[in-house]
């Protein structure tokens, strides 16, 4: 009987490891700011990434950066240039990846 019962129990260990293994599927999403209209130029600018309504990142960039964030759960995802310009797509596993390119022409929004 005891061996049934510790047969069992070592059976179902691999089974809760697995369980622990599960993830969610993610993408990147980069932000890159090339340069920035007069009336904002030399000012950083503020970006708020939401990813299925929820805020996944909040950042502060200056012109001549790029940011990749990666782990971003796919779905609806929102990218705000606070005073510039907002964005939004839906990431999926066929299109994993979003990019912002902020330049003083407007915004460009490609993946």
């Amino acid at each position: 009987m005891h061996r049934k019962l510790i047969a069992a129990a070592l059976a179902a260990v691999p089974a809760l490891a697995l369980v622990g293994c599960s993830t969610v599927p993610t993408g990147t999403v980069t932000v890159e700011v090339r340069s920035l209209p007069e009336d904002i130029a030399g000012k950083p600018i503020d970006i708020t990434v939401r990813a299925n309504g929820e805020i996944y990142e909040t950042l502060t960039l200056d012109s001549g950066t790029t940011i990749a964030l990666e782990e971003v759960p796919l779905g609806h995802t929102e990218i705000e240039a606070t005073d510039f310009c907002s964005v939004a797509s839906q990431m999926n596993e066929l299109n994993p990846t979003m990019r912002l390119v902020l330049e003083d022409s407007g915004c460009t929004l490609t993946g």
